[in-house]
């Protein structure tokens, strides 16, 4: 039997957690996160629309940590064997599962578009099941000492720095929101847009407080023509109207979206409807197919003719349900270039 000490994180958005075997680690990482953390306890931040809970729980073989899509959250002990069971007998849940004995003593949780983890076993969503991956050594591979000890983790940011309201993008943890007033949340600490002159300014406080890794600042103008939006994730409610692809299948969409580039840089149009001034990305999708070249037909024909309103971009690709999401993967795309 062991013990697992915990800090959760839990906003209307996304569900974080932490986890440890040493409670001595468990209570660092809350007095980190947490101003005024007091383990044990549960801790409301109404202005930041966040909430805490930290504890213990006595775990035999592993333990499942997933929320409910009504918003209910649970930690509990279970066999690997019957996580698995759970995980693929609903599609109306979400979580990760991890061994009793974390490796290295520590495990890491998200859950909100997608679910990710640090040193779990697998991840659940929508009745899927993801595995991690398992890195294999070649002893000949080994790097010495020396080559580890100057290799560091390159996080390449991309941001639409317009003003304190913009949309903030970080590759290895998605898109971030940036709150009214320019600040926002990364792996747990506070940044905030209005502090800083420019994105070269931010990247030497996020380099300072990660000092294990390496930011690079990659400008939209730098990047292809063709747009950039690789794999993302729509909420289901995207796609009213249409007909969504069932359990494990792909249908293939085209995507009307307001990204557009003016003097080689990247900014999103509002309509004059749109009076969200902090308002980013608005995709729009206007064609569902379960094959592809029927996307593609259509894709062409947009691309002659132009987008719609402030969605002057266009973008095709394949997309599969998740839970209630739908992760897109583009296939091609342009972004509408103005003067």
């Amino acid at each position: 039997m062991a013990k697992i000490f915990y800090l959760l994180e839990s906003t209307a958005d996304y569900e974080r957690a932490w986890f440890f075997n040493n409670k001595k680690k468990a209570i660092e990482k809350g007095m980190e996160v947490v101003e005024d953390f007091e383990y044990g306890t549960e801790i409301e931040l109404e202005d930041e629309e966040l909430f805490y809970k930290s504890g213990e729980e006595n775990i035999k073989d592993g333990f499942a940590y997933y929320t409910e899509y009504d918003g209910t959250w649970s930690i509990e002990d279970m066999t690997e064997e019957a996580a698995r069971e759970m995980a693929t007998s609903t599609e109306d849940m979400a979580g990760v599962y991890f061994p009793a004995k974390l490796k290295g003593g520590y495990g890491e949780a998200y859950i909100g578009s997608a679910s990710e983890h640090t040193n779990a076993i697998f991840t659940f969503d929508g009745g899927a099941i993801e595995e991690s991956k398992k890195e294999v050594y070649d002893m000949k591979s080994i790097q010495t000492f020396e080559a580890f000890t100057n290799t560091v983790n390159e996080k390449k940011i991309t941001v639409d720095w317009n003003d304190d309201e913009n949309s903030l993008i970080l590759s290895d943890e998605g898109l971030i929101k940036v709150d009214y007033d320019g600040e926002f949340q990364y792996r747990g600490k506070w940044f905030s847009t209005a502090e800083h002159t420019g994105p070269e300014d931010l990247i030497k406080d996020l380099t300072k407080a990660f000092k294990g890794d390496k930011f690079v600042y990659v400008n939209e103008s730098q990047v292809n023509e063709k747009i950039a939006l690789g794999s993302y994730y729509f909420s289901k409610y995207t796609f009213d109207g249409f007909d969504l692809p069932a359990k494990g299948e792909t249908s293939f969409a085209l995507v009307l979206h307001n990204t557009v580039e003016v003097n080689g840089e990247s900014m999103y149009l509002r309509s004059k409807n749109d009076h969200n001034v902090g308002a980013g990305f608005r995709p729009k999708v206007v064609a569902v197919a379960a094959d592809q070249a029927s996307i593609e037909e259509a894709y062409k024909t947009h691309v002659k003719t132009g987008g719609e309103g402030a969605n002057l971009s266009i973008s095709y690709g394949s997309f599969i349900v998740k839970g209630q999401n739908c992760a897109y993967t583009e296939i091609d795309g342009t972004t509408k270039k103005l003067k």
